[in-house]
């Protein structure tokens, strides 16, 4: 496992749009852990336009196809995380690895799902802070 720290949101797709020149463009609502270490923060969801590269230049990993309320369940979720938001230790990998366990509690996630992401990203467990 890598210590270094990789970038990790959730997010989907609420729109998908093609202009006159056939340029592919989604809107896409984003719930992500942001700042870094001793400076975290969840702000409200944002929803952002995004090109096609966007999706060429990122790696993604689908989780399923949820509802509108499943959706503002796991929003909810993630503003409850019991997260050091001035933690040096874990990371935005931590909050999504807490986000996920959270989802599979309530049935939003399968372990399937999760285990093929924490291997290939991989995310990272919560550590004791360190005094």
């Amino acid at each position: 496992a890598t210590l270094s720290d990789r970038h990790v949101l959730l997010g989907w797709v609420n729109h998908i749009e093609q202009d006159e020149t056939s340029s592919v463009m989604t809107v896409t609502q984003i719930v992500q852990l942001s700042g870094g270490p001793g400076n975290y923060a969840f702000h409200t969801p944002t929803v952002k336009q995004q090109p096609a590269s966007f999706h060429e230049r990122n790696t993604f990993y689908p989780l399923g196809n949820f509802t509108r309320a499943q959706r503002d369940r796991i929003i909810e979720i993630a503003r409850g995380l019991n997260f050091n938001m001035k933690t040096r230790v874990n990371s935005c990998r931590t909050w999504t690895y807490m986000l996920c366990v959270a989802m599979i509690a309530e049935g939003l996630l399968s372990q399937e799902t999760f285990d093929y992401i924490d291997k290939d990203v991989p995310l990272r467990k919560p550590e004791p802070e360190i005094e």
